[in-house]
């Protein structure tokens, strides 16, 4: 009998620390105040090193997300 085959080689994936990489999980950053996200709007802002938009959705609710198409990689609020 093999003795590695008997041994666990499973690999453990390291969870990024908070803040590595641009991951803030559980943390909060002002964009833009509500009062600017009219119904049509869409603000675009510089963060962290990026571009983010932050707009309402159909139910009224305030989304953020990268302002570069994900197919062109244009930027979406220019």
């Amino acid at each position: 009998m093999n003795a590695n085959a008997d041994a666990d080689t499973r690999t453990a994936r390291t969870l990024p620390a908070e803040g590595e990489n641009g991951l803030y999980s559980q943390s909060w950053f002002p964009i833009c105040l509500s009062e600017e996200l009219t119904e049509d709007a869409i603000v675009g802002r510089a963060f962290l090193g990026g571009r983010v938009i932050a707009f309402r959705d159909e139910n009224g609710e305030a989304c953020v997300t990268s302002a570069y198409c994900a197919h062109l990689g244009v930027d979406l609020k220019c």
